[in-house]
């Protein structure tokens, strides 16, 4: 009974802000009584949302219909119970903020490369077992520095720009993960263009050590972004 009305409110709130033409939506809560295990399928109507706050509920999966919120920016699904994502999550690439704190999830869709605007991705309190051997997370300084000095060029991505944080005075962490047995498919290097990759990565190691790289000090506010300037 008590799902049903929390069912209920949901839709008055979502009818609300279609009227209303509102851009943002709260349906969060943490009180049992008003914790969603679904949600409306009208939800999907409101393609004006900006920002959807769902967390605290008891969602384990994610109606079809939210894909037609392509207008999101902001996605808050902390403190649920998911254990999958969809690939159509990837089709939200307005998205700026994803929450996925504290729900059930041992792997990312692949789909969430393409969320190319995103700035904030909250992953604590999962169970992550799968996720890409290049993953990497960075904090606010280090993030500052990558937008002004990032190197496009093969092999830069993972070698040299290790290479700047280090000499830029960051602070850089390696955190071991256990490597399971492959299960399925084939590697994507075979011996001969493993030891390529690796003479490769040697001569990328190499220019980034030779090249001259800010200091911080010379990392100025005027060159950082606004937001961060003015912070």
């Amino acid at each position: 009974m008590a799902q049903n009305e929390a069912y209920q409110r949901a839709e008055q709130k979502i009818e609300e802000a279609r009227r209303s033409g509102a851009t943002g939506l709260d349906l969060s809560t943490y009180k049992d009584s008003d914790r969603l295990t679904e949600l409306p399928e009208s939800l999907g109507h409101l393609i004006q949302l900006h920002s959807l706050n769902l967390g605290g509920n008891q969602l384990t999966a994610l109606p079809e219909s939210l894909r037609q919120l392509r207008r999101l920016q902001s996605l808050d699904l902390s403190g649920n119970q998911l254990t999958t994502l969809p690939e159509w999550l990837g089709q939200l690439t307005q998205l700026r903020s994803l929450d996925l704190s504290r729900n059930q999830l041992t792997a990312l869709p692949e789909s969430i490369s393409q969320l190319t605007q995103l700035q904030s991705l909250h992953l604590s309190g999962n169970q992550l077992t799968d996720v890409t051997s290049g993953f990497r997370a960075a904090g606010p300084r280090c993030i500052d520095l990558f937008a002004l000095h990032y190197p496009a060029e093969y092999l830069g991505d993972t070698v040299e720009s290790l290479v700047i944080a280090v000499r830029t005075g960051c602070s850089v962490q390696q955190i071991p993960v256990e490597m399971r047995v492959r299960a399925a498919g084939n590697p994507s290097q075979s011996s001969f263009k493993a030891a390529v990759y690796l003479l490769r990565a040697v001569a990328a190691l190499g220019l980034a050590l030779v090249r001259q790289w800010p200091v911080p000090e010379e990392v100025q506010a005027a060159e950082l972004p606004q937001s961060r300037a003015a912070s």
